[in-house]
């Protein structure tokens, strides 16, 4: 009878042990998931903006691209219609190389007609000679990002603090 009664016992702290066991791999192994989670998190996020990143830059070496091909194919063209533009007449948008550093007027982008008027010089053949992977990037207009120029007069809060400062010396 005894060794029932040690079996019994013997048998209720193994599964008592067992079940805190069991228990305590669950939270580690929860622990471990979330951890990895986490990092892969940081990875894909981290990813997708190199990825955005990399679109741009694409797109940006695209549109040069793009000019260059223009420059080469129509050297002439470009030239000619630029000298023989009268003063009156509004210019149509410039190539990339010819703003890029400079301050033109965004308007000039975003002209429907000075748009179709830049479609209507391209030749369908110059478009079927760039092959099958031709983009048409004259549909797309650049992203551009405006910067605020601040000065100390647009600080009011600063300002109030450098007389504050004045007041109490």
């Amino acid at each position: 009878m005894m060794c029932d009664t040690t079996n019994r016992s013997f048998r209720a702290q193994l599964a008592a042990v067992l079940d805190k066991l069991t228990k305590t791999a669950l939270v580690e192994i929860g622990n471990l998931a979330d951890e990895c989670s986490s990092v892969l998190h940081t990875e894909i996020s981290l990813h997708k903006t190199e990825n955005e990143a990399l679109k741009k830059r694409c797109y940006f070496l695209e549109v040069q691209l793009r000019a260059a091909r223009e420059a080469q194919t129509y050297p002439s063209h470009v030239n000619s219609v630029s000298r023989r533009q009268p003063a009156d007449q509004p210019q149509l948008a410039p190539a990339i190389e010819g703003v890029y550093g400079k301050d033109w007027c965004m308007d000039l982008w975003r002209e429907e007609k000075a748009l179709s008027q830049r479609k209507a010089t391209l030749a369908p053949a110059a478009m079927t000679s760039m092959g099958p992977l031709a983009i048409d990037l004259m549909e797309r207009e650049p992203d551009l990002s405006f910067v605020k120029e601040e000065t100390y007069e647009d600080h009011p809060i600063s300002q109030m603090r450098l007389t504050d400062n004045r007041k109490s010396k």
